[in-house]
């Protein structure tokens, strides 16, 4: 056997050890006896083979060191400085391994030392090798999170980017709900992931939750839709240094959320839907942060279900929403809306404003001009007045629905 083919079996077999789950016999293994716990001493001298000349000596090691788990790391880090490039390597392996186990303390353990390595300005090699296994890393615990997230029932919705001759995959969202089957415990994978978009759905949504999301630094988008998040819960947010678009829907926080809203350093986007915040909370949050009123969409929650397009001044229905109120009341696509109400509509804008002084349940008389063909096949003109009675948004509407031009 030569030493190509010799050093090949050996890292398939130390690949296989380091698997959790790997496949074995048909019939179930007997239960594993519980490893000692090495000692320092005994950690440094595994740490010290990753220089041995022999190289099962170096390889054996590494499997030993992965083995031990988060008590390894220390020692690990430390031997970096000044290690050989073989050392060094298998010491950046080590730690990444340990940041794909399944224990959570061990993953964010391994993760902050391969930050330390990255870092660090003493030995520039190495601390290029340890940002190169630390992305590696972060996208490879991504991509298992997200696994396992969708395996507790998260919804994922993914698009594709086309880069050059490859096809990238872009988590757009991540939406956890009332189908999810796990808890807070659960949700520390959320720190994992690089999705732009939060959305966070029911009365399990706890603070709790919160502070798990709020570890999710990537996310530039959170929408809360009905949860049972208190004021003080939006605390765990305040200083997130992501966050552009925030929703809240649905759900009875007063003006002290906005306290936390105040020190988000790149919202821009503030969405509040049947809250128990006034116009008079939103008036002074804008004067503390400057928001513009098309940036901060406060509604009292009622929904119908139409979009609009403003043409010489007249506002022409553009989309009627399926199984919406609007489409219940018998609007059509192309209706020239007339008035809300006692109100006259020229523009959506208008529109919009009068519907967020609305609640669900609420009833509006809707006149609209429509061209409707007579007995004769002739197009002729006449207006038509429907009631509508108003819904609450949905989830994918509600977040969906954003500034307007």
């Amino acid at each position: 056997m030569n030493r190509w083919l010799a050093k090949t079996l050996l890292l398939v077999a130390a690949a296989l050890a380091l698997l959790p789950f790997a496949a074995t016999a048909q019939e179930p293994a007997p239960p594993r006896a519980s490893k000692p716990t090495l000692t320092a001493e005994q950690l440094r001298s595994l740490v010290e083979q990753l220089s041995a000349d022999e190289f099962l000596a170096r390889e054996t090691a590494m499997i030993e060191l992965v083995g031990a788990g988060r008590a390894a790391i220390p020692a690990v880090s430390a031997a970096m400085s000044g290690a050989s490039l073989e050392a060094t390597s298998r010491a950046l392996h080590v730690l990444q391994q340990l940041g794909l186990s399944p224990d959570p303390d061990s993953q964010e353990a391994a993760r902050l030392a391969l930050v330390q390595a990255a870092s660090s300005r003493e030995n520039p090699a190495v601390a290029r090798r340890a940002a190169g296994v630390l992305a590696q890393l972060l996208e490879l615990r991504s991509a298992q999170a997200l696994a396992e997230l969708e395996a507790l029932g998260a919804k994922v919705v993914r698009s594709q980017s086309f880069n050059g001759a490859t096809v990238e995959e872009i988590v757009e969202s991540v939406e956890i709900g009332p189908d999810f089957r796990g808890g807070a415990a659960e949700l520390t994978r959320l720190k994992w992931l690089a999705a732009v978009k939060l959305i966070l759905v029911g009365d399990k949504v706890k603070d709790d939750w919160l502070k798990q999301a709020a570890g999710m630094t990537a996310v530039e988008e959170l929408h809360l839709y009905q949860v049972a998040v208190t004021d003080d819960g939006l605390a765990a947010i305040a200083e997130h240094p992501g966050i552009r678009q925030l929703g809240i829907y649905y759900t009875p926080l007063t003006a002290q959320v906005l306290a936390h809203c105040e020190k988000l350093p790149r919202l821009s986007f503030l969405k509040l839907y049947r809250t128990k915040i006034e116009r008079a909370d939103v008036k002074a949050f804008q004067k503390v942060t400057g928001l513009p009123d098309d940036r901060v969409d406060l509604r009292k929650g009622a929904f119908l279900g139409v979009g609009c397009m403003t043409i010489e001044n007249a506002c022409v229905l553009s989309t009627v929403h399926a199984g919406s109120p609007a489409e219940k009341a018998g609007l059509l696509r192309d209706d020239v809306l007339i008035r809300f109400g006692e109100t006259k509509i020229d523009t959506f804008q208008t529109l919009t404003g009068l519907i967020s002084q609305l609640d669900a349940g609420d009833a509006a008389e809707i006149e609209v001009q429509r061209e409707v063909e007579d007995d004769q096949g002739n197009i002729r003109t006449r207006n038509v007045v429907v009631k509508a009675t108003m819904s609450p948004w949905s989830v994918e509407l509600a977040v969906e629905n954003g500034q307007r031009p």
